[in-house]
This record gives structure tokens, sequence and C-alpha cells, in this order.
């Protein structure tokens, strides 16, 4: 199945004092250093005037990140659109990797002082083409066990529930919960771990 279309996104911790603005010279900054080497960084979008919105995006050439306010629940989202490779298992542990390392890379701007930080006991992930992956219990089962292989690793073993969000109106979504929240680096390093 050539799914493209794979958007993850890791909510926030509370973030009550959070001005979305800083990362606008943030995102800015991460283009012109290169900050996410396996990303062709080309451009920032401002779209915090827009209520639970996508507040600001990183456009790149592969997908974008935004800062999504989607749902009333701030959260950093990575949607690919473009040049995912490998079966599809290889393209959800990609779209989590690269969330987790866009997190990392926040959580560790000094110009944020520490005023954002990621609950790592959540993921939601999206497939956002109803042709190839249409809302239905179908689908869920197709995808079910490849999202299940990449969580196994990253959370090393631990249990990981998975709960459909079924809606015809909207695309393919499952929530992944876990009762524990490691940091992003150990996740990260699952992760790597885990590829085969």
């Amino acid at each position: 199945m050539d799914l493209q279309h794979i958007a993850v996104k890791l909510f926030t911790r509370d973030v009550s004092a959070f001005d979305m603005a800083a990362l606008i010279p943030i995102f800015h900054r991460w283009i012109q250093r290169t900050a996410l080497s396996d990303l062709m960084l080309i451009d920032v979008a401002d779209y915090t005037h827009v209520h639970e919105g996508p507040g600001v995006i990183l456009i790149c050439h592969e997908g974008h990140f935004a800062m999504d306010e989607g749902e009333g629940r701030l959260g950093l989202l990575y949607s690919n659109k473009r040049l995912a490779t490998g079966d599809v298992q290889q393209r959800f542990r990609t779209a989590v990797q690269r969330t987790l390392s866009a997190a990392k890379l926040l959580e560790a701007e000094p110009e944020l002082g520490g005023k954002i930080a990621f609950a790592t006991n959540e993921l939601l992930f999206r497939v956002d083409d109803r042709l190839l992956a249409p809302n239905t219990t179908e689908t869920y089962q197709r995808l079910k066990p490849d999202m299940e292989r990449v969580l196994v690793g990253t959370y090393d073993g631990e249990a990981v529930d998975l709960r459909h969000i079924e809606d015809p109106r909207t695309s393919f979504t499952v929530k992944a919960t876990t009762s524990t929240s490691p940091d992003l680096e150990t996740l990260l390093a699952r992760l790597q771990a885990s590829n085969p």
C-alpha cells in the first residue's frame, strides 16, 4: 500500500505560558542550520490567528511540522506528504521518528526556556488518504499490526492501547496510549534499535 500522507501528533504537557509566536524565529533558524538533516526545510507559515488551527508551520519538501491546536489540544504534528519509502511499517516508523526528533529539538531550545515539554504517553496517528485508507474498521484491522510493531519497539514491549477513532467525516485516526511517559531521547534510541 503506497501510503504517503501519514501524520503523527505528540501532545504537549501543560504549556499555559507558551507563546506560539516564539516558534517563528526558531523554525527559521532550523532552516538556516539544517537542523533536521533528513528533511529539506523550506519555509515557515504563521497561522496562529486560526482558532484551534495549525499554529506555526515548518514547511519541508517531504511534509510539514505544525504546532497544532486541533481539537483544542496543543501538540507537535508531523504530516508526511511525499517521498515516503519502505513498507507501511517503515513509513509509520519514519513519521514517528521525525515527530520525536523535532520534539526533542524544541524541548532543548534555549529561547523557549523549558516552557514546552511533550507527554510521550500518547500519540495520534492519522492517514490523510481516504481512497487508500478510509476511516473504517477494515482499514484499522489492516494497519493495526504495522502500528503495533513500531510502538512495541519504541515503548520497549510495554503495553500500548490503540483506539480507532471511527468517524466517516474524518481521516483515518488512531490514538495510542501507554501508562508511562519515557523521555524523548530514550524513545528515539529504542526506535532506532528496533529498526530492522
